[in-house]
C-alpha cells in the first residue's frame, strides 16, 4: 500500500504486466479491491491518528488554506482543507485534513456547515485556528465569517484581480 500511496499510483497498478514481473512469482499479489476495501481505509486510519497526535503536541496555533475547485470538464467540484503549523521544535508542519466532494449550492450557509463539520471531524478546535487562507469568492469570506474564524485572501487571488 505504502508504494501504491506514496508514488500516487492507481490500485490497477497490481495487475499491471511489469509490475507482476518485477515481484516475486512465488509471492500472491493482493486484488485491486483489497487495496481500496482493506489496505487504503487502514492506512487512512493509521495517518489520521499520527496526524491528531502531531497537532495535541504543543502546538498552540494552526493556520489553515482552503478552496473549492471546480472543473469545466466534470460536474465535481471539490473541497479541501489543509493545516499548517510549526511544532514546538520550530520545524514547520503540514498535512491535508480534508478532501472531499462539494457537493449542492455554494452558498455561504451551505460553505459555513461544512467548514463546522470539518472542524469538529477532524477535532481541531476553532480555538487553534490562527487563520484561514482562502480564495476571495464572496461565499467563502462569508462562510468562515460565519464560522467566526479569522480569515485572510489569498495573495495570488487579491493581485490577478486589479
Amino acid at each position: 500500500m505504502e508504494f501504491i500511496a506514496l508514488d500516487i499510483l492507481p490500485f490497477s497498478v497490481v495487475d499491471d504486466v511489469c509490475f507482476r514481473r518485477l515481484v516475486e512469482h512465488r509471492y500472491t499479489l493482493p486484488s485491486r479491491s483489497y487495496f481500496s476495501d482493506v489496505s487504503l481505509p487502514e492506512l487512512h486510519s493509521i495517518v489520521e491518528t499520527y496526524i491528531h497526535e502531531l497537532l495535541a503536541m504543543g502546538v498552540t496555533a494552526i493556520s489553515f488554506t482552503t478552496d473549492i475547485w471546480t472543473s469545466d470538464v466534470s460536474p465535481i467540484s471539490m473541497r479541501s482543507l489543509t493545516a499548517q503549523w510549526v511544532n514546538e521544535d520550530f520545524v514547520l508542519r503540514k498535512a491535508v485534513l480534508h478532501a472531499q466532494e462539494c457537493a449542492g449550492s455554494h452558498t455561504a450557509a451551505a460553505i459555513s456547515m461544512a467548514f463546522e463539520k470539518m472542524f469538529e471531524t477532524r477535532k481541531n478546535p476553532k480555538n487553534k485556528v490562527h487563520a484561514v487562507l482562502r480564495d476571495n469568492a464572496h461565499n467563502t469570506t462569508k462562510a468562515l465569517e460565519e464560522c467566526g474564524v479569522a480569515s485572510l485572501p489569498c495573495m495570488a487571488h487579491t493581485s490577478g484581480n486589479r
